[in-house]
Order: C-alpha cells, then structure tokens, then sequence
C-alpha cells in the first residue's frame, strides 16, 4: 500500500471517530456537571416509556454538633489587658483614639481610617524591608521630573548606580527584574517608554521622611 493510499485511510478513519472521541472527553471533562444534572431529575419521558427518579434522601442531621454548637464555654474572648507587645501598644492607642469620640458613626469612620492607616504603614514598612536604594533613587529622580515622568532609558542610570556601589548585589540582576518590583508594587506606572510615579510612590517617600528612615536601604 502506498503512503498515499496510507494517508487517505488515517483521514478517513479520522472522519469516523472525531464525533465519538469528542463525546467521550467532552463527558470526561464534564463529569461533574452531568452528574449534577443528572441528580436533579425527577421525570424523564421517551416516546411511551416514563422514567421517575428518587431524590436522594437528605443528609441525617448530626444531633451532636448541633448540642455542641449550642456550648459557647470553649469560646475565647480577648480583651485588653490579654493582648501583649506591639498589639497591646496599638489596641492602646485605637482605644484612646476612639474614646474621645461620642457618636457611633464616627467611631466607625475613626475606626476605618486608623485601621487604613496601620494596614498602609505595614504595606511600605514591608516594601522598605527589601527595595534597593537605587530603587529609592528612581523615586526621587520621579518626584523631580516634570509631571513625574521620565523615560525608561534615563532609568537606567539609577539601575547602574547601585551596580557601582555594589556589583556583587547586581551580578544576577538584571535591569527589567530590578524595574518590575517597583511596576509590582505599584510605587510606578509604565506607559511604553515611560516611567510615571503613582500616588503610592509619592506616600511611600512621604512615609520614609515621616517616619524618620533614610532613603538610603540596607541594600544598594
């Protein structure tokens, strides 16, 4: 048999199983669906035949986890003079905060902005634990720039500044790893060429001065 002959076999054995093999995995891949179909029959009629389901029994009601459900002594309370450390230190300062304040509606909005506050603190104090001072530097340059935006070229100078004060650190580093932490931290935006500062790029600077850090990280 020539492999002409061969070709046209395999095509014209292809054209038969294609629908089968499609129906096949097409149920494979969608088990689980059928079978939720199929568990909410109840009533099937073909030509003369009809077909009625069971539902499945309800699952039995676990008497003990209910009784259990209802003993609240295992139910652990915290209050202030629990807390210990950096939480006692700053449920401290929340409770002064809030107690000056009469209406409920505002002890909610204070509530709010101290927590906004606090989360956005942990935020840059995590950043601030790995950002490179080159990195700091690009910020800065962004601050300065018009409408703070410098191209990603004139960024690169940043990138080699930290190469100079420490190679070792930038020897497997390359410039666009380097450049999307800030992208993923959100402390820049990237429009083609451009780099643009964000707002969380200019609070996060405004963070370090406030907070008395030094723009210059333990690492280049």
């Amino acid at each position: 048999m020539t492999l002409y002959l061969w070709i046209q076999k395999i095509l014209e054995l292809s054209d038969i199983l294609i629908w089968p093999v499609t129906v096949i995995v097409s149920l494979i891949l969608l088990k689980p669906l059928v079978k939720l179909i199929i568990d909410k029959i109840e009533y099937l009629k073909l030509s003369n035949a009809e077909l009625k389901f069971q539902a499945p029994p309800p699952p039995a009601l676990n008497v003990t986890k209910v009784e259990l459900a209802k003993d609240n002594s295992h139910k652990k309370e915290y209050n202030l003079d629990q807390l210990k450390g950096t939480y006692k230190q700053y449920a401290d300062i929340l409770n002064q905060s809030l107690s000056n304040v009469a209406n409920d509606s505002d002890k909610i909005n204070r509530l709010i902005t101290e927590l906004t506050i606090q989360t956005l603190h942990n935020n840059f104090l995590e950043i601030y634990g790995a950002i490179y001072s080159s990195q700091i530097n690009l910020l800065l340059r962004l601050t300065d720039a018009d409408q703070h935006r410098i191209s990603e070229h004139e960024a690169i100078s940043s990138y080699n500044m930290g190469i100079g004060l420490n190679p070792t650190l930038y020897q497997n580093l390359q410039f666009n790893t380097w450049l999307s932490y800030l992208l993923n931290t959100n402390l820049i935006n990237q429009d083609g060429q451009t780099l643009i500062l964000t707002d969380t790029g200019a609070e996060f600077l405004a963070w370090i001065k406030s907070s008395g850090r030094s723009f210059t990280t333990k690492y280049a």
